[in-house]
C-alpha cells in the first residue's frame, strides 16, 4: 500500500512539474478578461500596480502582457520593450502558445514605434504562423488590423487592403461590430487614399448600418468618410454636415484636413488656410503634404499684391522640402516591402521543403507497402502452393484409402463375410473428405443406410451388399425404395435409386 502511494505521489509532482505555471491572482485574471473589450477598464483594474508589485514569475508575466495589451488599445505605446519582452520570453519557456502569440504581437508593436522594423516584422510573421494554428479570431482581427496599418504607413495599398479584409473577417467571426466598423472604415480610408471613390461608397454603404451601434473615434472616422464622399461628389452641404458631426466627436486630422478642401470649394480661402495651417505637422504624412501644398497654392495667389504671402510661401516650401526629405529619409516602405518579400520567399522555400519532404516521405509509405504486399504475396503464394500440395497428399492418401478399403470389402462380400466396422468407418471418413456434398445428403441417415448409399455410390453389387451389411437382397432393395422417397421426394424402383444417387 505505501508503494502505491509513493507511486501516485510521484506520478502527481512529475504531472505539475510538467504542466505550465499560470498566473492565479484574481485582479491580473479580472483585468485580462476584460482587456480585449474594455481596455479602460483594465487600465483602472491595474491602477497603482508595477511589475515589481508581484513576487511570482506567472504575474509578473501576465501583468506584463494585460498592461501592455491595454495601453496599445487605448492608443499609447511604449518607449522600452523591456516590460513585453520579459512576457513573451515566460510564455515561450511555459509553452503556453497563446499568450506568446499575444506578448510578441505586443512586442512587435513596440519594435514597430521604436524604428527597430526588422525585429518588429519578425516576430509578426512568427504570431503569423501561430495564429494558423491557433484559430482564434481575436488574436487574427488584432494581428491583422497591425499588419494593415504597418502596410499603410508604408503606402502599400494592395497589401493594406488585404490585411484589412482579413481582420474583418476574423471582426465577423467574432461577432465584434465595432471592430467590423473599424476594419469597413479601414477599407474605406484606403480605397480614399487610392482615390478610387465608387469602392470609398460602396464599403461606406457597408458602414452605414453600423453607426448607431459604435461611438468614439470609430464613428467619427466612418462620418468622416461620408464626408469625404460626398465631397467626392461635390455634395457640399452632406460633406459639411458629416465632417461637423465628426469633429463634435473626436480631433481628426482627416476631418480638419477636409473641412479645409470644404471651404475652399466654397470661395472661403481664409477659412481653408485656417483649416490647412492646424494639419501641417499631422503624423499622416499624406494629409501634412496635401495641406502644405495647398496652403502654397493659396499664399501663392496672394503673392502678387502681399510681398508677406510670398515670403509665406517660400518658407511653406522649404518645409515641404525638408518633410519630402524627412520621410525619405525615414521612409520604411521600401524596407518593410524587402522584408515581406525576404519572408514570402523564405516561405516558399520551407513550402518546397515540406513539398520534398512529404514526397519523400510518400514515396518511402509507397515502397514500404510495395515490399509489404510483395512480402503478403510472397506468404500467402506460399501458403497456397503449400496448401495446394497438402490437399494433392490428402487426396492421394483418400484415392489410396479408397482403393484399399473397397478391396477388402469386395473380399468380404466375395468370402460371404460381413463389412468390418474399421472398414466402413473408413469408407465413410475418405468418402465424405472426397465429396463434402455426399456428407450433406447423407448426414440425415444412420451408420447403416448411409453404409449402404456408399457402397451403391461404388457400384458394389446388391447380393454383396447384402452379405456385407448382413441382409437379404429383399431388405435391400426395400431399403433403396424407401430411400428413394427419404433423400429425393421420389416414387420408383430401387434401380432409380441408384441412378439418382450416381447422378448427385
Amino acid at each position: 500500500m505505501r508503494v502505491v502511494s509513493l507511486f501516485f505521489f510521484i506520478i502527481t509532482i512529475a504531472v505539475a512539474a510538467c504542466s505550465p505555471e499560470q498566473s492565479r491572482n484574481p485582479r491580473l485574471l479580472q483585468a485580462e478578461a476584460v482587456c480585449l473589450q474594455q481596455p479602460d477598464s483594465a487600465i483602472r483594474l491595474l491602477n497603482g500596480l508595477d511589475i515589481d508589485s508581484f513576487g511570482t514569475e506567472p504575474d509578473k508575466a501576465l501583468y506584463a502582457l494585460v498592461f501592455t495589451e491595454a495601453i496599445h488599445r487605448i492608443g499609447l505605446t511604449f518607449s522600452s520593450d523591456s516590460v513585453i519582452a520579459l512576457s513573451q520570453h515566460y510564455y515561450e519557456q511555459q509553452g503556453d502558445q497563446k499568450r506568446s502569440a499575444r506578448a510578441c504581437l505586443q512586442h512587435a508593436i513596440v519594435l514597430y514605434g521604436q524604428q527597430r522594423y526588422g525585429e518588429a516584422f519578425r516576430l509578426l510573421k512568427q504570431v503569423e504562423e501561430l495564429a494558423d494554428r491557433l484559430e482564434d479570431p481575436s488574436l487574427n482581427y488584432e494581428l491583422f488590423a497591425v499588419l494593415g496599418d504597418i502596410n499603410d504607413n508604408a503606402n502599400n495599398h494592395p497589401l493594406t487592403l488585404d490585411y484589412y479584409h482579413r481582420s474583418l473577417q476574423a471582426a465577423r467571426q467574432s461577432g465584434n461590430k465595432s471592430w467590423m466598423a473599424r476594419q469597413l472604415n479601414n477599407i474605406a480610408t484606403t480605397y480614399d487614399a487610392m482615390n478610387q471613390p465608387d469602392s470609398l461608397q460602396a464599403y461606406i454603404e457597408r458602414c452605414r448600418p453600423l453607426l448607431d451601434s459604435v461611438d468614439g473615434p470609430i464613428r467619427a472616422t466612418m462620418l468622416t468618410n461620408m464626408g469625404s464622399y460626398y465631397l467626392h461628389q461635390n455634395n457640399l452641404t452632406r460633406a459639411k454636415e458629416c465632417l461637423y458631426a465628426s469633429s463634435q466627436i473626436t480631433y481628426l486630422d482627416k476631418t480638419i484636413k477636409l473641412l479645409g478642401d470644404v471651404a475652399a470649394r466654397e470661395g472661403h480661402s481664409v477659412q481653408a488656410s485656417d483649416y490647412w495651417s492646424q494639419v501641417l505637422q499631422s503624423p499622416d504624412y499624406a494629409i501634412s503634404m496635401d495641406a502644405y501644398a495647398k496652403l502654397i497654392d493659396y499664399y501663392n495667389t496672394l503673392a502678387e499684391q502681399d510681398p508677406a504671402a510670398h515670403r509665406m510661401a517660400s518658407h511653406l516650401s522649404q518645409r515641404l522640402n525638408r518633410l519630402y526629405r524627412d520621410r525619405y529619409e525615414h521612409n520604411e516602405a521600401a524596407a518593410i516591402l524587402d522584408m515581406q518579400k525576404q519572408y514570402d520567399e523564405q516561405q516558399r522555400e520551407r513550402h518546397q521543403y515540406r513539398t520534398v519532404i512529404w514526397l519523400l516521405s510518400a514515396l518511402v509509405v509507397v515502397v514500404l507497402a510495395l515490399a509489404l504486399m510483395a512480402w503478403y504475396y510472397l506468404l500467402t503464394h506460399r501458403e497456397l502452393v503449400q496448401m495446394q500440395r497438402q490437399k494433392k497428399r490428402q487426396l492421394r492418401d483418400n484415392s489410396r484409402q479408397l482403393k484399399e478399403v473397397t478391396a477388402r470389402l469386395h473380399k468380404s462380400a466375395m468370402l460371404g463375410q460381413p463389412a468390418a466396422d474399421e472398414d466402413i468407418s473408413t469408407l465413410q471418413q475418405v468418402c465424405f473428405s472426397l465429396n463434402p456434398d455426399l456428407l450433406s445428403l447423407l448426414k440425415p441417415l444412420g451408420v447403416r443406410e448411409q453404409a449402404l448409399c456408399l457402397l451403391i455410390y461404388h457400384h458394389f453389387q446388391p447380393s454383396e451388399m447384402a452379405c456385407l451389411l448382413m441382409a437379404s437382397p429383399q431388405s435391400i432393395t426395400n431399403m433403396r425404395v424407401k430411400l428413394l422417397k427419404r433423400l429425393f421426394g421420389e416414387t420408383g424402383g430401387a434401380k432409380e435409386f441408384d441412378r439418382q444417387l450416381l447422378r448427385y
